[in-house]
């Protein structure tokens, strides 16, 4: 049996045999990164294997991790604690790992992972090391590391490890990728994945498969960990890093041309500064006559009708849709929260807002429009607000005079967001304080019925955790009729 020397994990919220009844509450896609780190891996000599355990079992609720762990003897096992949902469920899979192969080494990486690297590496003995921040550089050193002289990983940049004696010891973050690095690497080679063509059919049911396109976010959101200052703190990453739009439009069309999937999405959205680089990359996809579907999110206002109608000329129209998140309805929110995260584009205006509304009604643009229950700084004024919005939106849906699909679901603040790093400052209350609190969250919580189980992990001055949960639940019942109608208008 020929010893591999990473594999790289995916692992699941946490493990059920009876798992047809629980699926929809798991995470099935991987990182975007993730194919990229395991095809440099592959690149410099590493026999290297991708692993998504979520759609292993998704195939066979009868699968065994154990055995695959076991026939499948690895160096190092990289697991991704990225989305914090998966905190328990990395854990668990770290200790299945060392269950089966305990000379082996197991990392994680991500941003939970890297938040919270030395609590992990205090309380869990079953992580050896953590990357934090980005990656590619530092796994190849930790690889050629622990081949060669394990005492020098204190040269490896971005890493966290324990020293002899149990002394956590984290290394400076001194590596972040440039442009030239995000632009030589391979973010759709899949090859190395078990089962990835019945992934990429699984994908196409929930979230289709993404497309790296920035690394960064010139923005701050209040739950969200990849936002413009929380990156600075956490990853060192100063500014928004663009790829190459002729990579994307190759990537894209690598995709459709061998048939790998119907369907895409875009992992950075469209805001002011970025038309002319979105027009750029829509027309690189164009000329190569890519026939595929598109997911895409406005990220600010205004966006130009002229980006929406490129975008909608180069996709497939009969699976290609639109996504946008309101944070408030009101201006008053708004600008608190501009404020408080010291970014004035959340301050839109309402004709801003309208005119977007009106360029998807008059493109018969396929509208998803996420509306937020639970902001800070909302009061019961901002709710129904954004609730009479809801339901207008709903009423115009039904009389077949737009395409929109409408989503309300509570937000749990994420690791490190800036909620999280300073919740007063946003009359917040938090309930998870540790990476210990995410464990045991996620542990207990199956989040099976959406809002009525989903997790609502703080308060604010104005509104209780109980009363966040009433607003999604009237606001989810309110826009369910929507997802019942047909999406897409030019769908045969």
């Amino acid at each position: 049996m020929t010893e591999l020397d990473i594999v790289f994990i995916h692992p699941p919220i946490r493990f059920q045999r009876k798992w047809t009844r629980f699926k929809h509450s798991e995470i099935l896609q991987i990182p975007m990164g993730m194919p990229a780190l395991a095809d440099l891996c592959l690149q410099q000599g590493y026999k290297t294997r991708i692993l998504d355990i979520p759609l292993e079992l998704n195939l066979d609720v009868k699968w065994n991790p154990n055995n695959y762990l076991r026939n499948h003897p690895a160096k190092v096992y990289a697991i991704d604690l990225h989305w914090f949902a998966t905190s328990y469920g990395a854990i668990q899979t770290a200790k299945l790992c060392k269950a089966s192969n305990p000379q082996a080494r197991v990392i994680l990486g991500g941003s939970t992972a890297t938040v919270y690297a030395h609590e992990i590496l205090e309380t869990h003995k079953v992580v050896d090391a953590i990357i934090r921040g980005e990656a590619e550089e530092p796994i190849i050193k930790y690889l050629q590391t622990i081949e060669g002289n394990p005492g020098k990983l204190r040269r490896v940049p971005n890493l966290s490890f324990r020293e002899r004696g149990g002394k956590v010891r984290e290394n400076p973050i001194t590596y972040v990728a440039r442009e030239e690095d995000i632009n030589r690497l391979n973010f759709t080679n899949l090859t190395m994945m078990e089962h990835y063509k019945e992934y990429l059919s699984f994908l196409e049911r929930y979230m289709p498969f993404g497309i790296m396109v920035a690394r960064g976010c010139p923005f701050n959101c209040p739950f969200c960990t990849g936002g413009r200052d929380s990156l600075a703190h956490y990853w060192k990453r100063q500014k928004t890093t663009l790829r190459d739009p002729a990579l994307i439009a190759e990537d894209i069309a690598h995709l459709a041309e061998n048939k790998l999937t119907k369907e895409i999405y875009f992992g950075h959205g469209i805001y002011p500064s970025t038309q002319k680089y979105w027009l750029s990359i829509f027309k690189e996809v164009r000329d190569r006559g890519a026939d595929i579907g598109a997911h895409h999110e406005v990220w600010r206002l205004p966006v130009s009708p002229q980006v929406l109608k490129a975008y909608k000329r180069t996709f497939n129209p009969s699976c290609t849709s639109i996504g946008y998140s309101l944070q408030a309805a009101t201006p008053k929110v708004r600008r608190s929260l501009g404020k408080a995260l010291n970014d004035p584009t959340h301050n839109f205006t309402k004709a801003q807002m309208d005119g977007f509304l009106k360029t998807c009604n008059d493109l018969r643009m396929p509208l998803r429009l996420w509306l937020t229950f639970g902001s800070p700084f909302q009061g019961f004024t901002d709710m129904f607000h954004t609730l009479w919005l809801l339901a207008t939106q709903a009423r115009f849906r039904l009389a077949w005079r737009n395409c929109t699909q409408l989503l309300a679901q509570p937000i749990t603040p994420s690791p490190g967001s800036p909620v999280s790093r300073d919740p007063e400052k946003f009359g917040v209350k938090l309930k998870l304080h540790s990476f210990a609190d995410y464990y045991k969250l996620h542990k207990k919580t199956l989040n099976r019925f959406f809002s009525l189980d989903f997790p609502i992990a703080y308060q604010t001055k104005r509104l209780s955790s109980a009363q966040q949960r009433l607003w999604n639940t009237l606001a989810s019942m309110l826009a369910l009729p929507t997802h019942f109608l047909n999406f897409y208008p030019e769908k045969n």
